[in-house]
């Protein structure tokens, strides 16, 4: 069979991408029925994904339940349970996708060590705040950058699209500015003088 397998693989490529695409709407509602009953395990495998994308190296579902087991959901660093899956990440002690410097790390933990000393000295909150504030205007000045041309059409776009509205209010305004330079209009009759 493998020797088969081997020798048809682009025939069992095609056949196994048309199956899918023929049950894509069945196989999409396995997959989230799949991952409402574990939870746990879809939350896992997230990390996992996540981990391989930054660090050299393979780590399975099996090694980071076995890390569970092994420390229970507590904060290797300030040794508090972690109560929701949103604060559950992976720590890497060193960087490298090895289950022997991976532990369990609550999210608030993780994002304030620093990430060039390992084990070494943490952020302070204020210094942990000025860094994401840093990070966060430099990835607005660089959108900013990229999207100048376009941010500057739609501009554009938005000022004559409105324009004669713009211009009637404009209109309005200095209306009112006149008549209330003028002062009120009297009510009263007043004589007009024939000379």
């Amino acid at each position: 069979m493998r020797q088969w397998r081997e020798a048809h693989a682009d025939h069992l490529k095609a056949y196994r991408r048309k199956r899918y695409e023929e049950n894509f709407e069945r196989e999409i509602d396995l997959a989230v029925l799949w991952q409402h009953e574990h939870v746990v395990e879809a939350a896992i495998h997230r990390k996992i994904a996540a981990a391989h994308e930054r660090y050299p190296g393979r780590i399975r579902a099996k090694d980071i339940r076995d890390l569970i087991d092994r420390d229970g959901w507590v904060c290797c660093w300030c040794k508090k349970a972690i109560e929701t899956l949103r604060d559950f990440t992976l720590e890497h002690l060193q960087p490298v996708n090895d289950p022997k410097h991976l532990a369990i790390a609550c999210a608030a933990c993780n994002s304030a060590k620093v990430p060039s000393s390992g084990l070494g000295r943490r952020l302070t909150i204020e210094e942990r705040q000025e860094r994401v504030l840093a990070a966060r205007n430099k990835a607005g000045d660089s959108w900013r950058r990229e999207h100048r041309e376009q941010s500057n059409a739609a501009q554009r776009a938005r000022y004559h699209a409105n324009i004669e509205q713009r211009r009637a209010y404009f209109r309005e305004w200095q209306r009112k500015k006149r008549n209330s330079a003028i002062g009120p209009i009297p009510t009263e009759s007043v004589a007009i003088r024939s000379d």
